[in-house]
């Protein structure tokens, strides 16, 4: 991985890890070209070269200083390779400096993989819900106190 930045004309490249990541929650294109337009400051790339390897995004509430982590997402065969982890982290930071007193996000239970990289970034279960989208649509619910 050469670097991490901001997201700006990448909009297929991440529609198309994000069809490879989540299967079930693809959304339309024109989605996450909504997605990039109002979370500009917290959505980020992991590339190499000109290859998009990776992709977080991510929001800041300023009414009660809470981050959210919507989306992380690395490609296949970038898996392994600590992408995932520089993003989150690259994340966090930004979170940090916007002020976000805590960062939270939610992740379907049998999804071990991020929830043991969330551990890694020093995040910690806090709650888990059985429906927490529709029936049968459980989730861990994942933060981090930043101060």
């Amino acid at each position: 991985m050469n670097s991490i930045r901001k997201a700006k004309l990448d909009l297929e490249s991440i529609h198309s890890i994000k069809k490879l990541c989540f299967h079930d929650d693809n959304y339309p294109l024109f989605f996450n070209r909504q997605l990039i337009d109002s979370s500009q400051d917290y959505f980020l790339v992991a590339q190499k070269e000109t290859l998009v390897l990776g992709y977080v995004i991510g929001n800041h509430t300023k009414e009660n200083d809470q981050g959210l982590l919507l989306y992380l997402g690395v490609h296949p065969d970038a898996r392994g390779k600590n992408v995932g982890a520089k993003l989150a982290e690259q994340l966090v930071k930004l979170l940090e400096n916007s002020q976000s007193r805590e960062i939270f996000l939610t992740v379907h239970p049998n999804n071990a993989i991020a929830i043991k990289l969330y551990k890694k970034a020093r995040f910690e279960v806090t709650a888990t819900y059985d429906n927490y989208y529709l029936d049968d649509e459980p989730r861990v619910l994942i933060t981090e106190q930043t101060v």
